[in-house]
């Protein structure tokens, strides 16, 4: 009746006891257990045949279950809810399972995809729950109720206070100002929680489409909620409902999930957009197109001339500005650009005495040894390379830039890339892969040769080459 099914020696979990059966028919069709860490567990008759019964078994989280007994999701939803991936079945020969304390409960145990499971298998659509809240579950559901779930928020909001630079409306904000700014914030928190949910997490999952639907799952579970307002101006308390679990038995995800808005607001909200240790912290720890996701709409917000915004912990004791980004600033983190204000850490200076290509014959620059490759950009004395020294142990032809005066350039870290760069030349290139590093490298300064030197012997530039070459003795680059 099911496709797909894997059979394992035994459950998963221990000390399993049944709590109450929720639907009785002539038989047990839906009971509840729990074990000794709180945990709880649905059993559902899904079929009865000659030989055995067939349950489903799974884990649920208590707001699935209120869900449930509150008739907002029918019982085929609750099966199919896609906090997990997988169900298990159970084979019992008529054996009235009160607990699973070993396997003398059930024949043999099979875990099945949800996705696998057949449609005739399942409850049907209207399977809405008809009877009263059982009395041994109305305390354990408390805590899930419309009240106790709105303090839950509120007790883990962070506040913010959007306030009119024009006082010809006193302290009321335009719908468009609060919509533009409520869609920026969103924004930005929605690119940080799926790049840091990637980092974390993304090794856990066994394929692609796994990781897919966790992070579809995550963007809609983790959008900020409106816990708290204040009306005649715009105060808005924003929190995440962390009770909702991405994966229920991921202990750490579930951890990770509770503090996601104010790891968010300590790493992009509450930042110091002028000290250069922090533009440096963000640049090491997010690739460019990230960054953009994250701080472009910090810096529309920071900037936006029709009102300014104050944030606060969850205390709520202080509010503070947000910060305002520079517009240099902003280039710095969006564009990838350097600027001398922000020197960037594990930086290495060198001096560029001269460039040497060794090529073999009929080869490209593809073949030239790594180890040289790397010692003719990174020379710090003219002394320290030599045309011998590389080109002779391999039988090479040489050619080589010398420089009058030696060029300073810089190595260092942005995010994930490893970035070359000569200010005096305007020559940037960055890369992940250091071969490719260096080969662009020399391929800007001799384009760089070519166009303002060659074709312009007498101009500024010619002035800083010691040798000059010709374009047909170099191999294509």
């Amino acid at each position: 009746m099911v496709e797909e099914k894997v059979t394992i020696s035994k459950l998963p979990y221990r000390n399993l006891t049944k709590v109450i059966d929720l639907i009785t028919f002539e038989r047990t069709i839906l009971s509840l257990f729990t074990n000794d860490k709180n945990e709880y567990f649905l059993l559902y008759l899904y079929d009865v045949l000659s030989e055995y019964d067939e349950y489903f078994f799974w884990k649920v989280n208590l707001l699935d279950l209120y869900s449930f007994l509150y008739k907002r999701v029918s019982l085929k939803e609750l099966i199919l809810i896609d906090t997990k991936e997988f169900v298990f079945i159970i084979y019992s020969d008529y054996h009235i399972i009160e607990d699973f304390s070993d396997s003398d409960s059930y024949l043999r145990v099979e875990q099945i995809l949800l996705g696998d499971i057949l449609d005739d298998c399942l409850p049907k659509s209207d399977s809405f729950w008809a009877y009263s809240i059982p009395k041994p579950l109305i305390s354990v559901l408390e805590k899930f109720s419309r009240e106790n779930y709105l303090e839950t928020l509120r007790e883990n909001s962070i506040y913010f206070i959007v306030e009119p630079s024009d006082s010809r409306f006193l302290n009321t904000v335009s719908t468009l100002d609060i919509t533009g700014f409520l869609t920026n914030l969103t924004s930005s928190y929605l690119a940080f929680v799926e790049y840091d949910f990637s980092e974390k997490f993304s090794g856990i999952f066994n394929d692609t489409e796994s990781y897919d639907n966790s992070v579809t799952l995550l963007k809609s579970t983790m959008l900020p909620r409106v816990s708290d307002t204040k009306f005649g101006s715009f105060e808005v308390g924003l929190s995440v409902d962390f009770q909702y679990p991405l994966i229920q038995e991921n202990d750490e995800m579930v951890a990770w999930q509770k503090t996601a808005i104010d790891v968010y607001k300590e790493k992009v909200l509450d930042l110091n957009y002028e000290s250069p240790v922090e533009i440096n912290e963000i640049l090491e720890s997010y690739p460019l197109n990230v960054r953009q996701r994250i701080f472009n709409p910090i810096y529309n917000i920071s900037t936006n001339p029709r009102y300014t915004v104050k944030s606060t912990n969850r205390l709520k004791t202080k509010f503070e500005n947000l910060p305002v980004i520079a517009k240099e600033t902003k280039k710095i983190i969006t564009q990838n650009d350097n600027d001398e204000l922000f020197e960037l850490e594990h930086e290495i200076q060198r001096e560029l005495t001269n460039v040497i290509l060794s090529l073999p014959k009929g080869g490209s620059i593809g073949d030239l040894n790594k180890r040289a490759f790397l010692k003719s950009i990174l020379a710090v004395t003219k002394s320290e390379i030599s045309e011998s020294k590389y080109s002779e142990p391999f039988d090479y032809r040489t050619k080589h830039f010398n420089f009058i005066t030696p060029l300073p350039i810089s190595i260092a870290v942005r995010g994930l890339a490893n970035v070359l760069f000569c200010d005096i030349l305007g020559i940037e290139v960055n890369s992940t892969d250091n071969h490719e590093l260096y080969r662009n490298f020399h391929k800007e300064i001799y384009e760089y040769y070519v166009t303002r030197v060659m074709n312009n012997p007498r101009s500024p530039e010619a002035k800083m080459f010691y040798i000059y070459i010709d374009v047909s003795d170099i191999a294509e680059l």
